[in-house]
C-alpha cells in the first residue's frame, strides 16, 4: 500500500490551444521547480470538463478560462458548486471586470491575461497548501493503519526499527509508533512545512517557538536537537517560514 503518495490534480479549461498550451507550460516550470509530484490534464471545453468530473475524475484545482464559446468557466464553476466539486477553482480571463462574480463561486484567485507565471506560482502554491492541509496519511501501526494529517504532528523522531510520531489536536496529545522510516516520512511532510534537523528527528515548523545553535524549542517545552552539519539550513528554512506566516 502506498501510505505517503500524493499527487496534486489539476484542470485546465481554455478555449485558445496556444493559451492552454502556455499555462500548461507555465505550470509544468513550476511543478517541477517546486518539486511537487502533479497531474495536469487539459480541455477545451467546458461542457467536456463537466461532463468528466460527473463521471468521477478527481480534481484538486482547477484553471478556468471565464469566456469560451461553449460553456464559460464561471458558468462551470456554478454547476460544479452545487455539490460535484469542493476543490480550488482558479479564473484566468482577459475580463477583470468579472473578478468579483468569482467569489460567489469561492474562487481561490482571479488571474488577469496575458498570464503572469509569479502570479499563477502563487494562485498555485496557495490552493495546494489548501488541499495538503486535509489530507491525511496513512500510518500502519501494529495490525491497523492510522489516518494522521500531518498539520497536527509537532515532530518525528527515529524508535528502534521505525519512528514515533508526536500529534496534538484539539482533543490530546498522543505519540504512535510506526515501522515507517523517518526516511519514508520526510519526502511528503518536507512540503508541509517540516524540516530534518537531526538524523533522527523531523520537526514541524509551525509547532517551533524559537532556534539555538543546538536545539529548536516547541511551543509546549519541547527541545527538539539540531545536527551541526543541518544548523544552517535549518536556519535558513526557520527564518524563511517566520517571513511567509
Amino acid at each position: 500500500m502506498e501510505h505517503l503518495d500524493y499527487t496534486f490534480r489539476v484542470a485546465v479549461c481554455d478555449d485558445e490551444q496556444k493559451d492552454r498550451e502556455c499555462i500548461c507550460g507555465m505550470l509544468d516550470n513550476i511543478f517541477q521547480e517546486e518539486r511537487i509530484d502533479a497531474s495536469v490534464r487539459c480541455y477545451s471545453d467546458g461542457g467536456e470538463l463537466l461532463r468528466v468530473i460527473r463521471e468521477e475524475e478527481k480534481f484538486d484545482l482547477l484553471l478556468l478560462d471565464v469566456i469560451m464559446d461553449d460553456m464559460g468557466g464561471m458558468e462551470l464553476a456554478e454547476y460544479l458548486r452545487r455539490g460535484i466539486f469542493n476543490g480550488s477553482i482558479v479564473f484566468i480571463s482577459v475580463n477583470k471586470e468579472m473578478a468579483l462574480q468569482g467569489y460567489e463561486v469561492s474562487a481561490s484567485r482571479y488571474l488577469a491575461k496575458p498570464l503572469e507565471i509569479e502570479r499563477l506560482r502563487e494562485a498555485v502554491l496557495y490552493c495546494y497548501q489548501c488541499q495538503i492541509k486535509n489530507k491525511a496519511i496513512l500510518v500502519p501501526q501494529g495490525g491497523t493503519i492510522q489516518k494522521v494529517f500531518p498539520h497536527e504532528i509537532l515532530y518525528v523522531e527515529t524508535e528502534r526499527r521505525g519512528s514515533r510520531i508526536v500529534i496534538e489536536n484539539e482533543k490530546e496529545k498522543c505519540a504512535l509508533s510506526t515501522s515507517l522510516k523517518i526516511s519514508e516520512l520526510e519526502p511528503a511532510l518536507s512540503k508541509q512545512n517540516f524540516i530534518r534537523c537531526h538524523q533522527g528527528f523531523l520537526v514541524n515548523l509551525h509547532y517551533a517557538q524559537s532556534l539555538q545553535a543546538k536545539e529548536i524549542a516547541l511551543f509546549d517545552g519541547t527541545k527538539i536537537p539540531v545536527s551541526k552539519h543541518r544548523i544552517q539550513e535549518v536556519r535558513r528554512e526557520f527564518f524563511s517560514y517566520l517571513e511567509e506566516i
